[in-house]
């Protein structure tokens, strides 16, 4: 009898010692973030709300920002982490973003002179950016979307000038009797590139975005630069046109991406490296034309019947804004990149143009 009794002691002990085992585990942290975006561009009433479960309580909590409270407001667009940690040292990361509205900046004479003025995509919340009685042309955004260029004749001749987001902080990066204008950023927002007619025709620039190392790379008029910062597409009348060229940074590697008996302008890379939209009159008024990065599937995009201008991807990719003529002015239209859902952001009295969308920032 004591040879069979011991096997079935030890056989309880087992599942003793693994029933106790499972129930001193902790269930595992379940973290959810829900965020609360941000009500105007710049703003700063973002909030996150986050929920706890499982685990063993009390919690602590470590945010990206510094935050330690459970949740957090009053905070502006970018990307949140957050780390919770449990009383048995048990640890959850998760992160979610707060975004912002859309917008973008554009020119336009409204109050008696060219001005550079800030609006979300629906054409509400009309922000004036500067306040001069001068001329102010072509605003592009930096790649971190912190800094504006732009084009004024403040000092009697077209220079190349920067500001803050916000319109604060104008300074003047050129200063010359000749005319600087079109400026145009680096990925990486190091350079920017712009024409000037300083040497008597217009030709293509690069300097530091401080003004500093300028450099002359070729003669032509206009110039973007691609979203990877490997290639330049300008438009020049060199082979009588004006086309659409494309060319390495440096200027070598030049190739004719149009050639068609109409006049083509103002070339726009798309965000994803891959199409460039441009304005074309080949076939009556100026319209908007796509086409891939190496000068194939040209295709007509918008069917107005009036004057196109100044087109500029938005960020996803998804759609186009440019200036149209409709009566006596210029406005603000959107179109989709198929052609489809066109519609005016702005109607003034005045004429707007020159829009420019608010770059795909890191987190936002």
């Amino acid at each position: 009898m004591k040879v069979i009794a011991l096997p079935l002691v030890i056989f309880v002990f087992v599942i003793a010692g693994c029933k106790n085992s499972t129930e001193s585990k902790p269930d595992p942290l379940v973290v959810q973030l829900e965020p609360t975006d941000v009500s105007t561009y710049g703003g700063s009433d973002g909030a996150i709300d986050l929920t706890v479960s499982g685990g063993t309580t009390p919690y602590q909590f470590q945010w990206s920002n510094g935050a330690t409270t459970e949740d957090i407001s009053n905070v502006s667009a970018g990307s949140y982490i957050v780390t919770v940690t449990d009383a048995s040292t048990q640890t959850k990361t998760d992160s979610t973003i707060i975004r912002q509205p859309e917008v973008f900046i554009f020119c336009s004479d409204r109050d008696g002179d060219n001005e550079i003025y800030l609006m979300r995509t629906d054409g509400s919340n009309l922000q004036q950016l500067t306040f001069n009685t001068a001329e102010e042309w072509a605003p592009a955004w930096s790649p971190d979307g912190s800094q504006i260029a732009f084009a004024s004749d403040r000092q009697g001749n077209y220079d190349i000038y920067v500001m803050n987001a916000d319109g604060s902080n104008q300074d003047s990066l050129t200063d010359n009797a000749a005319a600087d204008h079109d400026p145009t950023w680096s990925p990486d927002g190091s350079r920017i590139a712009f024409w000037s007619d300083r040497d008597g025709d217009r030709d293509i620039y690069i300097m530091n975005a401080d003004g500093s190392g300028l450099e002359k790379i070729t003669h032509n008029n206009f110039v973007d630069t691609s979203p990877d910062g490997t290639k330049i597409t300008f438009h020049s009348d060199q082979n009588g046109g004006p086309d659409i060229f494309l060319m390495d940074t440096d200027g070598s590697n030049r190739q004719a991406l149009t050639n068609s008996a109409g006049r083509n302008f103002l070339p726009d890379w798309s965000p994803d490296n891959g199409q460039i939209v441009f304005e074309s009159d080949r076939n009556g008024p100026l319209e908007l034309y796509i086409m891939n990065a190496n000068g194939s599937n040209q295709r007509r995009l918008t069917f107005t019947d009036s004057d196109n201008h100044e087109p500029d991807w938005s960020p996803d990719g998804t759609q186009i804004a440019f200036a149209s003529f409709h009566i006596n002015n210029y406005e603000i239209l959107i179109i989709n990149t198929d052609g489809t859902h066109l519609y005016n952001v702005t109607n003034h009295q005045s004429s707007d143009y020159g829009p420019a969308w608010l770059p795909a920032l890191p987190g936002r």
